[in-house]
């Protein structure tokens, strides 16, 4: 299935936890980063920003997100 996929600029956190917003068709989504450190993830979000946003789209695409409509990615795929 081809959805337009729109992450929006910026994240937020909860513990260890990168929040990203993301426009799925029109639908308001989030994605879930973890296994994080709170003091590298602004680090983490300049590296590896597009590398991300390919991925939300690999996973958006195969509409593989919870039943809360949450994507939910493990940092170490982004930095492999």
């Amino acid at each position: 299935m081809n959805q337009a996929v729109q992450v929006q600029e910026g994240y937020s956190q909860d513990d260890e936890m990168m929040i990203l917003q993301v426009i799925v068709s029109g639908l308001m989504m989030q994605c879930h980063i973890n296994n994080l450190v709170v003091d590298d993830m602004a680090l983490f979000y300049q590296n590896y920003q597009f590398d991300i946003e390919d991925h939300i789209n690999d996973l958006v695409e195969n509409e593989d997100w919870d039943v809360n409509g949450i994507i939910h990615i493990n940092a170490q795929i982004i930095r492999s």
